[in-house]
């Protein structure tokens, strides 16, 4: 059964910018005009061991784990109310294991529902989304109109590369944070059942690093049913 809510959307060209320097914290690639007003991005965490979000992650999932869909502006002058997170928790309490949105709070960790409420209320809510619009964002795992727009990575001493914690696919702006070299290639953390892992320069990841690619490898790997009948294309 295919839970994704598709949003169609066009992707403006990409211009390509690459900073020097050596280590780096935050900083944003390929500034770019859209004609669109709901730029964001899907939220995931990569399983690892080197931070706490991670180590969570890996507890339930092998592959990846979703945080949220995060907004990078304000999208309406809507006001929240109490009664959003009701709805919420409705939609999403049958459905949260189906997208590997796992509670990181106990007693119901790796359940549901306190965690996905307080996402959606920071970074949903909070910026004039209602509950039913939210949701259809966070569940959307169809490839239109997403490109790779948010990495979080961290340099490892032992492999010599910079390990990718979170990443995000959508419509804004790619930005790479975190405590990397730039001159270091980026890779996922190592994953079972797959063998190869690709490596990607800074230079071109924004490119190179589809989400096509990342669902068919990690997505499909544990959830299957996106990938049935060519969905994952």
């Amino acid at each position: 059964m295919n839970y994704s809510l598709p949003c169609a959307a066009f992707i403006i060209a990409i211009l390509l910018h690459v900073s020097s320097g050596l280590w780096s914290s935050s900083q944003v690639l390929y500034p770019q005009r859209i004609a669109q007003s709901s730029y964001g991005y899907l939220l995931i965490q990569m399983p690892t061991n080197t931070t706490i979000t991670g180590r969570k992650c890996r507890r339930m999932s092998s592959f990846f784990c979703l945080l949220g869909y995060r907004y990078t502006k304000r999208q309406s002058d809507r006001i929240g109310n109490l009664m959003d997170q009701n709805v919420f928790e409705a939609m999403i309490k049958e459905r949260y294991r189906a997208y590997n949105w796992f509670s990181y709070y106990r007693p119901a960790f790796g359940g549901c529902c306190q965690f996905q409420k307080q996402q959606y209320v920071i970074l949903g809510q909070n910026y004039g989304v209602g509950p039913v619009e939210y949701f259809g964002k966070v569940t959307d795992f169809s490839v239109l109109n997403k490109r790779l727009s948010y990495v979080s990575a961290r340099y490892d001493t032992e492999s010599g590369f910079n390990h990718i914690m979170k990443i995000g696919f959508g419509n804004a702006a790619l930005v790479i944070e975190g405590e990397f070299k730039n001159r270091r290639r980026f890779i996922f953390p190592i994953v079972r059942r797959v063998r190869r892992v690709r490596k990607f320069n800074k230079a071109t990841i924004g490119y190179a690093l589809t989400f096509t690619w990342f669902k068919r490898f990690f997505i499909c790997r544990d959830q299957p049913w996106m990938c049935r009948g060519g969905a994952w294309i």
